[in-house]
């Protein structure tokens, strides 16, 4: 009995003198957690954004396109992606800056459906592969953005 007791006491000298450090493991685990969650949700927002572009993008009326040039595929709208055109679309400018680089990356892997023309300094529509409202959509569907491609991004667009 009193061997119990003093396994007991010797123990609450191990736990006074203990000094967890203050980003213990689970404190980790639990800021990953938050930072993916929070990840999750700005990418669902981005998609959304996207989603309404193209919807945006590729309405017509009898003459052709109204919100893009029909023959450059040029966004005649402010671009949430674009300097001015982030808070338009209710977006933090860092979301505005991640997206752009995204879609940038995505331009220089391959096929994109946005397009950056450096000359003209604005953003087209690539509509020689995205040829109608549903190609589009199809690809954004085909093509989430990942959570590790949003990372990678919105890393560099804290820089």
């Amino acid at each position: 009995m009193t061997f119990g007791i003093d396994k007991a006491m010797r123990r609450k000298g191990q736990i006074v003198g203990a000094d967890p450090g203050r980003h213990s493991g689970l404190r980790g685990v639990t800021q990953d957690l938050s930072r993916r969650l929070i990840h999750g949700a700005t990418i669902e927002l981005l998609t959304e954004v996207l989603h309404k572009l193209v919807v945006l993008c590729y309405e017509h009326d009898r003459a052709g396109f109204v919100n893009i040039c029909g023959v450059t595929g040029r966004l005649l709208i402010p671009a949430p992606m674009g300097r001015s055109g982030r808070a338009l679309w209710g977006l933090y400018p860092s979301e505005g800056k991640t997206l752009g680089i995204i879609l940038r990356e995505r331009q220089a892997a391959g096929v994109a459906l946005f397009v950056y023309d450096r000359s003209r300094r604005a953003w087209l529509v690539n509509l020689e592969s995205f040829h109608n409202r549903r190609t589009a959509l199809a690809y954004l569907k085909s093509c989430p953005i990942s959570v590790e491609e949003f990372r990678l991004a919105y890393a560099k667009a804290v820089d």
